[in-house]
């Protein structure tokens, strides 16, 4: 049988970074985060509509999706801005906190 390293998933998961642990507590959320990072690097912002569309539904419902969104705003981990051509429309993006999180957990990885 092939010997598996698990030492990079182990501290994947194994940290101090207070944001990712909430974001690592529920499926959803987590893709929810690597979505709005993914979203974030590429300089292309989705609205909140967009987002909850390209999660996979068959990991939660759109009220539970919805509800991690909001969650995140409240808590000031994801920044709800509008563009000034349709105010109506919400865009997410990280907070600055969170953007800091996720570069020291990506660097887990090497």
């Amino acid at each position: 049988m092939k010997k598996i390293n698990f030492n990079i998933l182990e501290r994947l998961n194994k940290h101090d970074l207070n944001l990712i642990n909430y974001f690592q507590s529920d499926i959803t959320k987590y893709k929810l985060l690597i979505l709005i990072f993914k979203n974030y690097y590429e300089d292309d912002f989705k609205t909140i509509e967009e987002i909850i569309d390209l999660l996979p539904k068959e990991i939660s419902s759109r009220a539970h999706k919805l509800n991690c969104i909001t969650n995140a705003t409240l808590k000031n981990y994801l920044i709800k801005e509008s563009l000034n051509s349709d105010l109506r429309k919400k865009y997410l993006k990280p907070s600055q906190k969170l953007i800091e999180e996720f570069e020291e957990y990506m660097s887990i990885i090497g």
